[in-house]
């Protein structure tokens, strides 16, 4: 992988327990990937991996980011990484829909469109406001955390016991979530 000795990978690959039958390769690792949260692929193989150097306590602002790995020549490693989206707050969910990427990073839903391919995103619309607390009220732990694409055509969201006071849609639609649960979202 991209940034990592064949030293280093033979040490992390010797430190994990895999159960019989199964075996370990290393697709990317620091300093490529560092602070990894959440992994969604796309149908083509590429992995998109937010990464958040506050960890689950910090409230450093643009502490977060996306980043694209690609294996561009098939074997089975990262070769090609970009920052897909850069300086976005606790990144927790993903979801990949052709070249776009849609982002829990409380406390807003995005989504990110790559429009010219090169890996990076030109293009942020706000989907969903206020569905998470900013670090002025807390940080990301027990927060919105997670996202899936239903087969509904749904974008569901995870979200933490503190929930959420006055979340707003793009169609002025507004949510109260007091507590956890699963709330969804059209992905326009």
């Amino acid at each position: 992988p991209v940034g990592i000795s064949a030293e280093e990978e033979a040490a992390i690959l010797k430190s994990l327990k895999l159960p019989v039958g199964f075996e370990a390769t290393l697709f990317a690792a620091p300093p490529t990937v560092d602070c990894p949260v959440f992994v969604a692929a796309a149908p083509d193989g590429t992995l998109y991996v937010s990464s958040d150097r506050n960890g689950s306590l910090g409230r450093n602002a643009k502490q977060g980011r996306i980043l694209r790995l690609r294996d561009a020549d098939g074997d089975g490693r990262c070769d090609e990484a970009t920052t897909f989206v850069a300086d976005v707050d606790s990144p927790r969910g993903l979801v990949v829909d052709g070249n776009t990427v849609y982002v829990l990073h409380p406390p807003h839903i995005s989504a990110y469109t790559d429009k010219d391919g090169d890996g990076i995103s030109d293009e942020e619309r706000i989907l969903v406001k206020n569905v998470g607390w900013t670090f002025k009220d807390r940080p990301a732990d027990h927060g919105s955390n997670g996202l899936e694409l239903g087969i509904d055509g749904w974008i569901y969201a995870a979200i933490g016991d503190f929930g959420f006071m006055e979340a707003e849609g793009v169609d002025g639609r507004k949510l109260q979530c007091r507590g956890g649960g699963v709330v969804r979202v059209r992905p326009d």
